[in-house]
C-alpha cells in the first residue's frame, strides 16, 4: 500500500547557506530549466546532459554552476516537500561527481555534504517501494503524484501510472477544446494523472475519478488534494468518497465505481479510460458499463498501449457489438499507442 513515507526531512537536505553563495551572479539562462523536471520525474540519470552543463567552464563558474544546479534539483522547494527516492537521489549524486571528476572539474563542498548525509540517513535501510514523482506537464501544469514503482501492488495494477496515461494526457491538451465546460467521467482511474492534466489544462465543468480498489481509491484521494487543494467539501451521498472544488470552476468528485455492477451514474458528456485495455476478462463488465453511460450526444475517449495484439483485437471484437462501426486514423505521438473514440454506433480508434 502506498504510505506518506518521506526519505528525507527539510532539515536533511537544507543547504550550507555559507557554501551556497547567492551573491554569485549566475545567468539563468546557462541552466536548462529541465533539469528541474528530470530530477523530480527521476529521469534516469544516465540521460541527463552533465557535460553540456559542465563542458568549458573554469573552476570559479563551475562551482557557481554546480551551486545553482543544487539550487534547483535538490533543494528545489517541490524536491524538498516531495522528495524522489532515496535510491535515486544517491544515484544522481554519486553520478554527478564521477562526471565531475572527469572532466577534472573539483566538486563543491556542498555536493559531497549532500551524498555523504544522503548516504548517512540510508545507511541500513531499505527504499520505501513508494515515493513522489514531479511532471512537469507544461510550465504551468505541475503534478505531484504519490505512486508505487511495482506494477502490481496489493493486487492491483492502479498503484502505478502507466505510460498511457501520459500520452492521453498530452492530446487532451492538445484538444482541450472538446473538455471545455462538459462534465467527464473517468473509469479506472488510478493514481489520477490524466484527470489532473484534464482539469488544470481544459477546464471541464465537472469530473468525476472512479476505481473500484480500495487502496487505489486511497492513493488517489491523497493525489486529488494534493494537487488541486481548494475546499473539500464533506458530501452526505454515500456513492461520493470525495468532493471539491477546483478554482471555483470545476466540480470535483471521486467514487467508487464496480463494473460488474449495474451503473446508475449519469449526466456524463464524456467518459475518458487510460491503459484500460489489457484484461480479456474485464471486456464484457467494461462495455457493459460503457452501454449504461452512452447515449445520444455522449463520447468516450480511451487510451492504451498495445501490449498484445490479440488481447486488441479481441476488445475491438466485443465493443463493435455495442458500438457497431469504427473509423482507423493516426495520430502522431511517441511510441506506438492506441487512443480510441467510442461513441454510441460509432467507435473510432486512433492509432499512432
Amino acid at each position: 500500500m502506498l504510505s506518506t513515507f518521506r526519505f528525507a526531512s527539510l532539515s536533511l537536505f537544507s543547504p550550507n547557506l555559507n557554501n551556497l553563495n547567492s551573491t554569485h551572479d549566475i545567468d539563468d539562462k546557462t541552466m536548462d530549466p529541465s533539469y528541474t523536471s528530470q530530477y523530480l520525474r527521476m529521469y534516469p540519470v544516465k540521460d541527463f546532459e552533465w557535460e553540456k552543463l559542465f563542458y568549458n567552464l573554469d573552476e570559479d563558474k563551475s562551482l557557481e554552476v554546480q551551486q545553482k544546479f543544487l539550487e534547483q534539483t535538490l533543494y528545489h522547494p517541490i524536491a524538498v516537500e516531495y522528495p524522489p527516492t532515496a535510491a535515486y537521489t544517491r544515484l544522481f549524486l554519486k553520478t554527478l561527481i564521477s562526471k565531475l571528476e572527469d572532466l577534472g572539474h573539483t566538486v563543491d563542498e556542498e555536493v559531497y555534504c549532500a551524498y555523504t548525509r544522503l548516504l548517512a540517513c540510508s545507511q541500513g535501510q531499505e527504499d520505501d517501494l513508494s515515493y513522489f514523482r514531479t511532471y512537469f506537464v507544461t510550465p504551468s501544469i505541475i503534478i505531484t503524484m504519490h505512486e508505487t514503482g511495482q506494477l502490481v501492488a496489493d493486487g492491483t495494477t492502479g498503484l502505478y501510472t502507466w505510460e498511457a496515461g501520459h500520452v492521453m494526457s498530452q492530446w487532451c491538451l492538445d484538444n482541450a477544446h472538446i473538455f471545455t465546460g462538459k462534465k467527464i467521467l473517468e473509469l479506472g482511474a488510478g493514481l489520477g494523472l490524466l484527470g489532473l492534466v484534464v482539469i488544470k489544462g481544459c477546464q471541464p465543468a465537472g469530473y468525476t475519478f472512479s476505481d473500484h480498489h480500495p487502496a487505489v481509491l486511497k492513493a488517489l484521494s491523497g493525489n486529488l488534494t494534493r494537487n488541486l487543494g481548494g475546499h473539500t467539501i464533506s458530501s452526505s451521498d454515500k456513492t461520493t468518497d470525495l468532493h471539491l472544488e477546483y478554482e471555483g470552476t470545476t466540480e470535483v468528485d471521486l467514487i467508487s465505481l464496480d463494473w460488474e455492477d449495474d451503473c446508475s451514474h449519469h449526466g456524463y458528456d464524456i467518459i475518458l479510460g487510460a491503459d484500460l485495455i489489457f484484461d480479456k476478462s474485464s471486456f464484457k463488465a467494461l462495455t457493459g458499463t460503457l452501454k449504461d453511460l452512452l447515449g445520444p450526444k455522449k463520447i468516450a475517449y480511451f487510451g492504451c498501449t498495445l501490449r498484445n495484439k490479440d488481447t486488441f483485437d479481441l476488445f475491438k471484437e466485443t465493443v463493435v457489438r455495442i458500438f457497431v462501426s469504427w473509423v482507423l486514423f493516426c495520430y502522431t505521438m511517441t511510441n506506438m499507442r492506441y487512443l480510441a473514440f467510442l461513441r454510441a454506433q460509432n467507435l473510432k480508434i486512433i492509432l499512432n
